[in-house]
């Protein structure tokens, strides 16, 4: 973080992670139902406070997102076993953090 990312920002860089510490909030903090505020400030020190100014979410179904990963041909991994219920709680905390910082994210469809 201190040696690649902020020093780039800093001299005026753009930089694009495929993710962020929002994917920890959402799949631990939601997913997993660790506790929101705990994650959040272990979040801001390992991040140094730094936060994205924008966010894409690529919203989809998650019957139709597992559907896609299991027909794809993408590697199954372990976090693919879990239960239907914990990516239900993963995609409704995705939706609450847009709800709660609107201006950060940018929502677009995935289809079904």
């Amino acid at each position: 973080m201190g040696q690649v990312i902020r020093p780039h920002l800093q001299s005026g860089g753009v930089v694009l992670c495929d993710r962020y510490a929002d994917s920890t909030l959402a799949y631990q903090g939601y997913g997993r139902s660790l506790d929101l505020q705990t994650l959040r400030m272990i979040l801001d020190f390992a991040t140094g406070g730094l936060w994205p100014d924008l966010t894409f979410y690529l919203d989809i179904d998650v019957e139709a997102g597992l559907k896609r990963k299991k027909t794809g041909g993408d590697e199954w991994n372990r976090m693919d076993d879990l239960d239907i219920e914990f990516y239900r709680r993963v995609r409704s905390g995705y939706l609450e953090m847009v709800a709660q910082d609107p201006a950060r994210w940018v929502v677009g469809g995935c289809g079904a």
